[in-house]
């Protein structure tokens, strides 16, 4: 939107993210380091929301009092309070806010209507299906079987609704949701877009949208995004000394390779990701929220407020997001090529799939409740039965419960293996330097030598892949 090439802004982001370390920095620091775009976002989020609101608030003809105004706060503040402790208290250095309130937007702008729109493609679809189903057996006058159908109707509403919950809510939204993430283009997750996050060179730089000159990217991004490529740059395109070049203009250009280094660790990149894919969740959450309770539902503003609180007790979209991040992480940081997008989704989409399946069943035996209660004349007022609201209590709170345990024993053996590998880039560094401890690196000119150790070393990292490296199976 705004044509603003990576190197306008990631070096202030570089600088942040380094001064973070050192001494820590607050939200006004951050906020120099924001692209126009993310300007633009919040400038127009905060137009938006004014305007709306003001308009509603004192148009005459409007229902719209201060109730609503504060559960409308409150659909943006329990996204944002989560966003703020995920990423501001424990990741804010392995994911800039600029990349937070893209991702995040992303997901309330581009998600929710994607996944509204095939929604409502995918449920025709099968309404069609269902139609043309019961007009072929009327054709063919299978009688037993449409008989047999309405005996067991409660069974039969029972399994369509479970259907609908894991291949037309739960399999649209997580897909929209992936790729949702999947479509924005940040230079904190530049390296997603290359095969060896170890080995990143100047060219990758150049696959953003809009390309910048060599000289551009050397200066802003070190000549790589990542501290051990920034070492593999430094000994294969450094100018040699002795040969036509003054010392000083060589070391001057060797410092400008390395000035503001993205000197990120593979837990960090890992973070980043699951940081990225869970902003990209709330502000789809939100979206939804908002869809929700206020255009899909004419209730009171207590009623309202009820229904917000139930969807954000269980933020199943952020903890789907949570566990796409497993496969994600697998797939781009362990670099295990056998991991596809089914995959990457499966586990979310089990979640999604039975999370609302309880709720859309529960719904099912309250309105066979409420019809057998409904017969009885003197019955003017209807409310579901005590057993039925613990039984519905029970089975969210163990699907919920189940997910989390899963994530967390997923990501424990995860950062495991990566912390693993992580000690080994140490070893490999120190070996290369010239021994344990050195603290410095040999500014090696034999070519050969370099490509046969980071030959050996790929191939120790495929083989400990393979070896010691097993995700959790979905049962």
């Amino acid at each position: 939107l705004t044509h603003q090439p990576f190197y306008e802004y990631h070096d202030e982001i570089l600088r942040l993210r380094q001064q973070e370390r050192e001494e820590g920095s607050g939200v006004i620091q951050h906020s120099k380091g924001l692209s126009r775009l993310s300007g633009y976002l919040i400038l127009s989020f905060l137009a938006v929301s004014g305007i709306v609101t003001l308009t509603l608030m004192f148009n005459p003809r409007s229902q719209f009092g201060i109730g609503n105004a504060v559960v409308v706060s409150a659909t943006f503040g329990t996204s944002f309070m989560l966003l703020y402790f995920f990423h501001w208290v424990f990741h804010r250095s392995d994911l800039s806010l600029d990349a937070v309130i893209k991702f995040f937007s992303a997901g309330f702008l581009i998600g929710v209507p994607t996944a509204f729109i095939f929604e409502a493609i995918l449920f025709n679809v099968v309404i069609a299906f269902l139609y043309l189903f019961y007009g072929f057996l009327g054709l063919v006058k299978a009688s037993s079987l449409l008989e047999f159908i309405k005996r067991h109707n409660r069974a039969t509403w029972i399994v369509s609704e479970i259907l609908n919950a894991f291949f037309v809510a739960a399999m649209t939204e997580e897909l929209c949701k992936y790729y949702t993430f999947r479509s924005i283009e940040h230079p904190d997750l530049i390296f997603m877009t290359d095969m060896d996050i170890h080995q990143q060179a100047d060219n990758t730089i150049m696959r953003s949208l809009y390309p910048v000159s060599d000289d551009d990217a050397m200066s802003t991004f070190g000549g790589a995004s990542t501290a051990r490529s920034r070492k593999s740059n430094r000994r294969n395109k450094q100018p040699k000394l002795g040969e036509g070049s003054d010392d000083k203009i060589a070391q001057d250009q060797l410092e400008m390779m390395e000035d503001e280094p993205d000197e990120r660790t593979l837990s960090q990149m890992a973070g980043a990701i699951t940081v990225a894919m869970v902003a990209s969740s709330l502000g789809f959450s939100c979206a939804e929220n908002f869809v929700y309770v206020f255009l899909l539902s004419d209730t009171t503003v207590m009623q309202k407020g009820a229904i917000l609180f139930v969807r954000s007790i269980f933020p199943i979209h952020a903890l789907g997001a949570a566990l796409q991040s497993l496969g994600v992480i697998r797939k781009y940081i362990l670099k295990d090529e056998s991991v596809g997008v089914g995959r990457i989704i499966l586990p979310a989409l089990i979640l999604h799939g039975t999370f609302d399946a309880v709720l859309m069943v529960l719904n099912c035996l309250q309105e066979e409740t409420w019809n057998y209660y409904a017969d009885d004349m003197y019955i003017t007022e209807f409310t579901m039965p005590l057993w039925l609201s613990i039984l519905s209590w029970i089975f969210v709170l163990g699907v919920v419960a189940g997910a989390v345990m899963f994530y967390k024993f997923g990501n424990r053996r995860q950062m495991h293996f990566i912390y693993q590998l992580e000690s080994d880039e140490i070893e490999d560094d120190n070996i290369i330097g010239g021994g344990a401890g050195s603290g410095s690196y040999s500014l090696q000119t034999d070519d050969d030598s370099y490509n046969n150790h980071n030959h050996n070393r790929a191939q120790r990292r495929r083989n400990k892949q393979e070896e010691k490296y097993k995700a959790p199976k979905i049962v």
